[in-house]
């Protein structure tokens, strides 16, 4: 792969989690969009495994759905097993991991709805949006 097609895959990938963060925003808190002034309380947490947190990644796309959206994105990287834990309890808004079996388990269980493969790693651990 040249390295403008990774660049390019790069920027599909960020402009794909920033559509996916914005609309989980929109669905989740409606209010937030009504044309009325957001106040700094208003944020969205996202779990994920330290991994991601640990490549710069959130670094990157953060600003962007910041600037894009208005609304900030508090990052809580654990381990995937605890990132899916923090989520059946409620303690995160999305999630960020990569566990497939685990993933699986936790839209069965009802505690997820939309799982989505967004990006795979060099290990070829394909890390999911739920």
């Amino acid at each position: 792969m040249s390295e403008n097609e990774k660049t390019n895959l790069q920027i599909c990938i960020i402009c794909f989690l920033v559509f996916l963060l914005g609309a989980r925003a929109v669905v989740r808190y409606p209010e937030w969009f009504n044309g009325e002034e957001r106040s700094a309380e208003h944020f969205i947490t996202l779990g994920s495994g330290t991994s991601t947190e640990d490549s710069g990644f959130f670094r990157h796309i953060l600003p962007i759905f910041r600037a894009a959206t208005g609304l900030d994105v508090h990052v809580d990287a654990v381990g995937t097993g605890h990132a899916l834990a923090l989520a059946s309890r409620g303690d995160v808004d999305a999630l960020l991991v990569h566990d497939r079996v685990g993933e699986d388990n936790f839209v069965v269980d009802g505690d997820g709805i939309d799982r989505r493969e967004v990006m795979y790693n060099d290990y070829r651990h394909c890390w999911s949006w739920l």
